[in-house]
């Protein structure tokens, strides 16, 4: 097993993304290894966001056994998951299947 505080990728794909109150603002679609920082990609109902997977900012829960949820903290940086403008915000493209 791996230290507490460490995950495989694979365990975190597909995890809900929750904000401090519990609600869910979407999904993780990958995980990204950027060398000294790991980014989540966070799919929502609208765009896709990248998210630091960083503390304090980033909590995987429960942190001791094989991961939920991802929970965002009160001290997240405002405007990292909405839409327009912000930093590492991409808006979905329509797929043709």
């Amino acid at each position: 097993p791996l230290p507490e505080g460490q995950y495989y990728f694979h365990d975190l794909r597909g995890l809900p993304v929750l904000n401090e109150a519990g609600e869910e603002l979407g999904r993780v679609k990958d995980v990204l290894d950027m060398g000294h920082q790991d980014l989540l990609l966070v799919e929502t109902p609208s765009h896709e966001a990248y998210v630091p997977l960083q503390a304090p900012y980033v909590l995987v829960e429960p942190p001791a056994r094989k991961p939920q949820r991802i929970r965002l903290t009160a001290d997240t940086p405002a405007g990292l998951l909405d839409e327009g403008e912000d930093v590492g915000a991409e808006p979905l493209e329509p797929t043709e299947d």
